[in-house]
């Protein structure tokens, strides 16, 4: 069976440069995850590509540049700033050369991967008995009939918010975002800093970080934009190797997501460096986070404030050895599996 693998046209999925896109990282790994399993992985994106399926190039740098080099977010690599909207000339052209694309390379049997909903409609029109599968739900518009969600409480929600009706739910699963562990070399011996790897914005809780900060403990912020303030040091943007150290040397990663998170990467990457996490107690954070295992759950700024000290409590070795056996290509890619094995 092949798998037609659609990432997203302003993004390419390198080594390096695009770690903040969760939606890009997703695409970049998963080839490597389904290939030892029997599946021929096709990669619709743009030209550098460290993926290691068979790249199917609908778009260049250069005309990235084209598109996008106007804006301030894409010049200052603020990926995630892209409008979603199917209306921009960007969007248009990528969609139209990924059917071309895939006009020369589906098949009946195969399954095409879709890495937003933007994709579905058109897709749809042109390959009607291809099944479309959204294979990594973590946004709140859901289109597709087979939809792979990243938590239970995503799925719930977009079945709210969606008014989904009853018995249209039997193609759906949930299978939480997967990683190559040898990414995350496990730390035991932590370092006297929380670490916040987010967007500096209300809704993921940076007025929570400011005041832990204020308090005393010391916060270091990686990211593209730039922040300061008492006890916060900004580290600047990070991605592998670099990445990695500065989360598994953290005393615990900082999450006080205030809105529903639908899954919460860095907490998952945190924990397979063995280092906890510190979050709030809704959304996909009852999933992954155990509380007082591999971190602590809170409601209220005082009481996350509260679980600081008893951070040495934890063990390293039992958070990644959780964090392995629940988000390892390995563990995920068999999921993936049995779910594509349903659904043929």
């Amino acid at each position: 069976m092949k798998l037609h693998l659609i990432s997203l046209p302003h993004t390419s999925t390198t080594e390096k440069g695009y770690e903040q896109c969760a939606f890009t990282r997703k695409v970049r790994d998963f080839p490597a995850m389904m290939n030892p399993l029997g599946y021929e992985t096709l990669v619709y994106g743009s030209d550098r590509s460290d993926a290691k399926g068979k790249l199917i190039t609908c778009i260049t740098r250069e005309q990235q540049d084209y598109f996008l080099s106007e804006y301030d977010w894409y010049r200052e690599g603020k990926y995630y700033k892209i409008p979603f909207d199917d209306n921009l000339p960007i969007w248009r052209f990528f969609i139209k050369q990924v059917i071309k694309q895939l006009k020369k390379q589906v098949s009946q049997g195969d399954i095409i991967l879709i890495s937003s909903p933007i994709f579905y409609r058109p897709l749809q029109r042109e390959f009607p008995t291809i099944k479309i599968v959204e294979y990594g739900v973590g946004y709140p518009t859901i289109l597709s009939p087979y939809r792979v969600f990243e938590s239970e409480a995503w799925r719930n929600y977009c079945y709210g918010s969606n008014n989904i009706p009853d018995q249209q739910y039997m193609n759906d699963v949930v299978i939480p975002n997967y990683y190559e562990t040898e990414r995350f070399p496990v730390v035991e011996k932590k370092e006297d800093y929380l670490l916040f790897m987010a967007r500096p914005i209300p809704s993921k809780g940076w007025a929570w970080v400011q005041i832990l900060a204020a308090q005393g403990h010391k916060v270091k912020v990686a990211g593209a934009q730039k922040v300061s303030g008492e006890n916060i040091e900004w580290v600047g943007y990070v991605d592998g190797e670099e990445k990695a150290k500065l989360m598994g040397n953290a005393k615990a990663l900082l999450s006080p997501t205030i809105y529903l998170e639908p899954f919460g990467g860095v907490v998952a990457e945190a924990a397979l460096c063995g280092t906890p996490s510190l979050t709030t107690n809704w959304g996909c954070y009852r999933e992954t986070v155990e509380h007082g295992k591999t971190g602590f759950r809170a409601r209220t700024l005082s009481e996350l404030a509260s679980y600081i000290e008893k951070l040495d409590t934890l063990d390293p070795n039992y958070i990644a050895t959780r964090a392995r056996s629940l988000w390892s290509t390995e563990s995920v890619g068999k999921l993936y599996n049995d779910y594509f094995t349903q659904i043929s």
